[in-house]
């Protein structure tokens, strides 16, 4: 009763085994509060969250549940980990919490993936992506009190990392730095994200590689507040 025309109707499952985003279908009677009328059917689908737990290797697109998780990293493997290439991580209100120690995402030597929506705090780096890894995408997370936000890491003589895309990230009390790209890591774009600080120590981005850009067309840069420090930090 009292559920308009048009309107989007949200129930709970039984317990058992489905498959995401499979259709299922709905019988409705409309009760016009005396009786009930004829039933209607309406399809739908349903799509399933995963509730992340430390060491999590994901190998498929993959939603992660909404909530706050503390969750430690103590081998610093990484909380969740990237274990094949194009595969969409999608936070749906996921806060990851660790104990200033760790990785919350680590992205190994797969390319293609995209990381979307995730809060990741207390880590001792929010995202690190390894050595190969290429055509990354980080984009609308928010990296809350890690030293380190995210590191694009690449050496001389084991590989390059390039072509990463960093977009419409919040960086909040970095205090090593918000970024930063090693040497050989090289042709990334970084741009409309914002870099917040409480004091002068916190940092904003450190760049070692080559051609990366932080401002787009000479139209779409980033956002630093005064607060940000740039004296240990290459930013171009």
């Amino acid at each position: 009763t009292g559920v308009a025309n048009n309107s989007n109707i949200s129930r709970q499952l039984m317990a058992g085994n489905y498959s995401d985003r499979d259709n299922i279908t709905i019988e409705v009677r409309p009760y016009d509060g005396t009786t009930n009328g004829t039933a209607k059917n309406s399809t739908s689908f349903f799509q399933i969250c995963l509730n992340p737990y430390d060491g999590i290797t994901l190998t498929i697109d993959t939603i992660l549940c909404a909530g706050t998780y503390n969750i430690a990293d103590p081998g610093s493997n990484g909380v969740i980990i990237s274990g094949a290439n194009n595969i969409n991580i999608t936070c749906d209100g996921t806060r990851l919490v660790g104990t200033a120690s760790g990785y919350g995402i680590y992205i190994g030597t797969y390319d293609f993936n995209i990381v979307k929506g995730c809060i990741v705090e207390k880590y001792s780096v929010g995202s690190y992506m390894e050595r190969t890894g290429h055509n990354e995408t980080f984009v609308n997370n928010t990296f809350l009190s890690n030293p380190k936000g995210i590191t694009v890491q690449a050496s001389a003589g084991t590989g390059t990392s390039s072509h990463n895309n960093i977009t419409n990230n919040t960086f909040f009390n970095s205090s090593t730095s918000s970024i930063i790209f090693s040497t050989d890591s090289n042709n990334n774009q970084v741009w409309g994200n914002r870099f917040l600080g409480t004091s002068s120590s916190y940092s904003g981005i450190y760049d070692d590689g080559t051609n990366n850009n932080f401002c787009v067309n000479n139209l779409y840069g980033n956002y630093y507040d005064t607060l940000i420090n740039y004296g240990s930090s290459s930013i171009s």
